[in-house]
């Protein structure tokens, strides 16, 4: 027993000396070196010297480990950006810039995280979340300005006396009308009348029925003289984005302009 103790200590700091040394000296062990070691340990009855010897082999070589993902390279456009703030991930509404809105007012109307859209002067915001004609909606409708000729369709001065007319705008057959005009420019070859009246309806309304403007001369104590025929007009959902609006060649008027006002 003695005898096999003492050989076998003389055995492992050879071993040992054949591991260490390929690793201090950053080599692997030789093929056939290698061979002849592990053959030799077998004889000898060395399994976990053989094993040792296996290892030394095929774990690789010294200093590697598991394999890391490389991290993003920041260099790339693709790596620096980021996220939207407000986009269809996350907003049922539409974008307003990085903002999510509900979408659902005319300034700021849509869904599905598009952009916002902001509704014309006559739509609303409707419930699928697009902006639509609103029929309801309430508008001044006022005579501003006209443009009238020195002289009537006869060629003779609207007055006897020579002076200048006071031109007024008549709405609808109900006979309403716009406050007398204050003559602001007399230069030749027309006279240019303002006002600043007008009446209410709604878009529907201007739309579907239209409504009838003629000019008068209204002068103290007399009734009212015709200036121009009387002239139906119904308006477009394009004019409520116009809003200013000149009708030209009404007979005595040159021209003449309406304004739209939502209300």
């Amino acid at each position: 027993m003695s005898s096999s103790t003492l050989k076998l200590v003389p055995r492992v700091p050879r071993v040992q000396r054949l591991q260490r040394a390929p690793r201090e000296h950053g080599a692997r062990l030789d093929r056939p070196s290698l061979l002849t070691a592990l053959a030799a340990a077998a004889r000898r009855g060395g399994l976990g010297l053989c094993l040792v010897l296996l290892c030394a082999a095929g774990c690789g070589a010294v200093g590697k480990g598991p394999y890391v993902e490389a991290p993003p390279d920041l260099s790339r456009p693709a790596d620096l950006a980021a996220a939207p703030l407000c986009s269809p991930k996350n907003c049922a509404g539409c974008c307003l810039g990085d903002v999510c809105q509900p979408g659902i007012t005319a300034a700021a109307c849509g869904g599905a995280g598009a952009a916002c859209v902001q509704c014309s002067g006559a739509q609303k915001c409707g419930p699928d979340l697009r902006c639509a004609f609103d029929p309801n909606s309430l508008w001044l409708v006022a005579a501003v300005r006209a443009q009238i000729s020195m002289t009537n369709q006869d060629g003779f001065q609207w007055r006897l006396d020579g002076t200048m007319p006071q031109p007024l705008v008549q709405f609808d057959v109900s006979n309403r009308t716009s406050s007398v005009a204050i003559v602001v420019s007399g230069s030749p070859p027309v006279w240019t009348a303002t006002w600043n009246q007008g009446f209410l309806y709604t878009a529907s309304d201007l739309t579907s029925i239209g409504f009838d403007l003629q000019v008068f001369d209204q002068q103290s104590g007399k009734p009212l003289k015709q200036m121009s025929d009387r002239h139906h007009l119904t308006l477009s959902q394009q004019d409520f984005i116009t809003k200013d609006l000149t009708y030209q060649g009404w007979e005595g008027a040159k021209s003449l302009t309406i304004t739209l006002q939502r209300q």
